[in-house]
């Protein structure tokens, strides 16, 4: 019998024990799911560029957190918000302190990004930032922050008159799923560059630099080369032809454009070859369905165009300040449709025409310089469907 109650009591501590064991595995799993909650919310916040309320929800969380790779995570997201909220001398502490502390870990490429940007930024450090942005490149390829620092070392290519080099890693960040505020700086950055090198003395595969002949003409040369004799004008920035002289040297672009409008976001993107060369905001439709979709090609262009109310009938000519053409006309093949400047450059980015495309005057102009006739224009997308519970942004004034 005695021994009987051993075997009972010993059951009885094993029973208990394990449902001591179950109860505190499951308190900790729960609060585990409740830092991973609040993980979660810190970082929405800070997606919503809600970082003050972001970072009192961090310093709450931080007491409460004790596994070593979540304290990481959650450092790392505290010198983000920092930084982005301009507290850079502390972001900058606890960035060089976590970089000391944990020289090891997986995660090392986000600080680095922060020190380089800080050190570009605020400092004007431009080897310093360089040494930061290389190292998350290199060395943590796989880390979110790594097309950010893609992104600043192009910048610091371009501040150094690295055009090539700064092409080179915008072309490759191109390419990528980036989303938001990073994809608008890589398209930015790309469309400038791009456009810098146009213009220049720098070749890129299939250009060349031509030796002016006596009895040469840009007309004579484009036929040679296949180029239009006013793009060779044009990206050479020759203003009057008769001021070419014999061993005068002028680049002959290798160019194939084609446009790209999208009415979801109200944007004309250029590509040369098939390959993002620039993007431009524009103004579509004001209602669905008035700037069709579909293929289109230039087939003709103006500049200072005359301009017929369709509805007036009272004609504009070149200059008016009533003219809505602006300064440029580049007529789709389809009758009353085109690409023009706008006299209302406060209705860019919105729903505003009669269903051509209004680009900036500089825009226009620029882009008038750059595409010859039959280049191709497909428009896409439709306009967003509006939600009646939030504000309308869209402008409903009637232009060409």
């Amino acid at each position: 019998m005695r021994s009987e109650w051993w075997v009972y009591l010993i059951g009885i501590l094993i029973v208990v024990g394990g449902l001591a064991f179950g109860a505190h595995k499951f308190r900790q799993s729960s609060r585990e799911k409740s830092i991973q909650t609040q993980m979660a919310l810190i970082e929405s916040l800070q997606a919503e560029k809600r970082y003050a309320e972001a970072l009192d929800q961090a310093a709450a969380l931080a007491p409460r957190v004790k596994n070593p790779d979540t304290q990481s995570r959650l450092e790392r997201l505290t010198i983000q918000i920092l930084m982005r909220m301009g507290k850079t001398d502390e972001a900058q502490k606890r960035a060089e302190a976590f970089l000391a502390a944990r020289p090891k870990d997986p995660h090392l490429g986000t600080i680095h990004y922060v020190l380089g940007k800080i050190a570009l930024e605020r400092d004007g450090n431009r080897k310093k930032a360089g040494q930061h942005f290389e190292t998350v490149v290199t060395q943590y390829a796989s880390d979110p922050s790594s097309p950010a620092a893609m992104l600043g070392l192009a910048n610091l290519y371009v501040l150094s008159g690295e055009l090539l080099s700064a092409k080179e890693r915008l072309d490759q960040l191109i390419e990528m799923p980036l989303e938001g505020e990073l994809r608008a700086g890589v398209e930015n950055l790309l469309g400038q560059v791009n456009t810098e090198i146009l213009f220049s003395q720098i070749l890129l595969p299939g250009e060349e630099l031509y030796t002016i002949k006596p009895g040469d003409n840009l007309i004579s040369i484009g036929k040679r080369y296949r180029v239009e004799a006013d793009l060779i004008k044009t990206v050479n920035r020759i203003r009057d032809e008769r001021l070419l002289r014999p061993g005068q040297r002028i680049k002959i672009p290798k160019l194939d454009f084609s446009i790209l409008v999208n009415i979801s976001d109200n944007t004309l993107t250029l590509f040369n070859n098939g390959k993002f060369f620039k993007k431009y905001r524009v103004r579509t439709g004001r209602t669905a369905g008035l700037t069709p979709t579909g293929q289109f090609r230039i087939v003709d262009k103006l500049k200072n165009p005359s301009w017929l109310d369709p509805q007036t009938g009272k004609l504009y000519k070149p200059g008016d300040p009533q003219n809505e053409l602006g300064s440029r006309w580049l007529k789709f093949d389809r009758p009353g449709l085109g690409i023009h400047g706008t006299i209302h450059p406060e209705t860019i980015g919105k729903y505003a025409s009669r269903g051509c495309v209004g680009m900036l005057e500089k825009d226009v102009e620029e882009l008038y310089d750059l595409i010859p006739i039959r280049t191709p224009v497909t428009i896409m997308g439709e306009r967003p469907k509006i939600d009646f519970g939030a504000t309308e942004t869209t402008s409903e004034t009637k232009h060409p």
